[in-house]
């Protein structure tokens, strides 16, 4: 298989007051909030204790993934303050498996169907790229209602 890099990281408006753009540095202290809080632990596996080392560790990984073309990860901005991520892990040969969190001040607002549906497109990754829904590969916790978004 050949890893062929990703595009820049687009800066793509979902709407006014939604963006999925680059992570940033700034993002770090929303990145930690976000990540203890108790729902987005209970889905994802981030470290425990979750601190400020572990945030620029994850960008560091968002952008070597991107680079090397086995992810297009984004950031959520929502009203102007990073509020999640969403990713797609590629295979290499057209298909992702969908990776995301939404911190909790922005939850309950459609915020992630939203990014959801725009990520991905292939305006996104600059390819065509197969992502399901809902009978994908969804490797997300029974009970966790994140099929939900996407369906409908």
């Amino acid at each position: 298989m050949t890893i062929t890099p990703l595009p820049t990281v687009p800066e793509l408006v979902v709407e006014p007051g939604l963006l999925l753009r680059r992570h940033r540095p700034e993002d770090v202290p929303d990145i930690v909030l976000q990540s203890r809080d108790p729902e987005s632990r209970r889905w994802t596996s981030v470290p425990v204790p979750y601190g400020v080392a572990d945030a620029r560790e994850f960008l560091a990984l968002v952008e070597r993934t991107w680079l090397d073309g086995t992810q297009a990860g984004f950031a959520i901005e929502y009203e102007g303050r990073y509020s999640g991520n969403v990713d797609l892990r590629l295979d290499g040969h057209g298909a992702a498996e969908v990776g995301f969190v939404l911190a909790p001040w922005a939850r309950g607002k459609r915020v992630m169907s939203r990014s959801l549906r725009l990520a991905a497109s292939p305006w996104c990754t600059g390819r065509p790229t197969s992502v399901t829904w809902p009978r994908g590969r969804w490797p997300s916790g029974a009970g966790s209602g994140s099929k939900a978004p996407c369906e409908g």
